[in-house]
C-alpha cells in the first residue's frame, strides 16, 4: 500500500459500531430487568418453627400468616410465665431475670427481643410488676390462651394491626385457678432481620430467634 493513499474515514464505521453495542447493552438489560420482575412476583415455600410450610414473596413481603404466627408465638411467649426451663434436654427451675423494678421468667425476657426496643423496656417494667411471686417458687403459673386473632389490617405501608382474643390462665398444678380475659390489639412492623455471626453468643441466638421473620411488635392496646 502507497504511503501517500487518500486515508480512509473510519469515524462513521467506529460511531455505527458502538452504536449498535449501545443497543445490545441496553436489550440485554430489558432481558434482566424482566426477569427480576418475574422473579419477584415468584413465591416459594418457607418452613416455619413449628414445621408447617409458608408461601412467602421472592420480594420479601411478608404474608398474613406469617404476621399472625409471629404475633401469636411473641405474645404468647412474653405472657406465660413457667418455672420450667428447658437447657440441653434438661429441666431445670427457672430462677428468673432481675430487672431494675422486679424480676421476669427468662422465657418472658427472651421472648421480649420480638419487641421494639423502646417499647421492650416498658412493657417488661410492667410485666416484672404483673409476674405473681407465686411463679418463682413453683407454686403457681400464667398460661396465654390465644383463642382468636383476627388477620392482619395495614395500617400504613410495612405497618399493621391485629385483634387478640385471648385468656390468661392462673394455674396451680393442672388446677385452673382463675381465668382473666385478655383482649388485645397488637400494632406490629417489618424490620431488618438480624444477621448471625459465624459464632453467635447465646444472646445473639436468642434475639435472632425472636425476630427471625423480620418483626416486631411495637405496641399494644386494650381491644374496644
Amino acid at each position: 500500500m502507497s504511503l501517500l493513499a487518500k486515508p480512509t474515514n473510519l469515524l462513521p464505521a467506529f460511531i455505527l459500531g458502538t452504536t449498535i453495542l449501545q443497543l445490545m447493552g441496553l436489550g440485554i438489560n430489558l432481558i434482566g430487568i424482566a426477569r427480576m420482575d418475574k422473579l419477584s412476583q415468584m413465591r416459594y415455600l418457607a418452613e416455619l418453627e413449628n414445621g408447617r410450610t409458608q408461601l412467602v414473596q421472592a420480594d420479601n413481603q411478608i404474608s398474613p400468616e406469617v404476621i399472625k404466627y409471629f404475633c401469636s408465638r411473641t405474645m404468647v411467649g412474653v405472657m406465660t410465665t413457667r418455672v420450667e426451663l428447658i437447657l440441653n434436654s434438661t429441666v431445670k427451675s427457672d430462677t428468673g431475670v432481675q430487672l431494675k423494678n422486679g424480676k421476669v421468667t427468662t422465657s418472658t425476657y427472651n421472648s421480649s427481643f420480638g419487641l421494639s426496643e423502646d417499647f421492650r423496656q416498658e412493657f417488661l417494667d410492667i410485666r416484672s410488676k404483673d409476674t405473681p411471686s407465686g411463679v418463682f417458687t413453683g407454686n403457681v403459673q400464667q398460661l396465654l390462651l390465644v383463642e382468636h386473632l383476627s388477620q392482619p389490617q395495614a395500617v400504613e405501608k410495612g405497618k399493621w394491626k391485629l385483634d387478640m382474643v385471648a385468656q390468661l390462665l392462673l394455674l396451680r398444678g393442672k388446677v385452673k385457678l382463675r381465668a382473666i380475659p385478655f383482649h388485645r390489639t397488637i400494632f406490629v412492623r417489618s424490620v431488618e432481620i438480624p444477621t448471625l455471626p459465624p459464632k453467635p453468643t447465646e444472646m445473639e441466638r436468642i434475639i435472632f430467634e425472636a425476630r427471625k421473620e423480620g418483626l416486631e411488635i411495637y405496641l399494644i392496646k386494650e381491644l374496644k
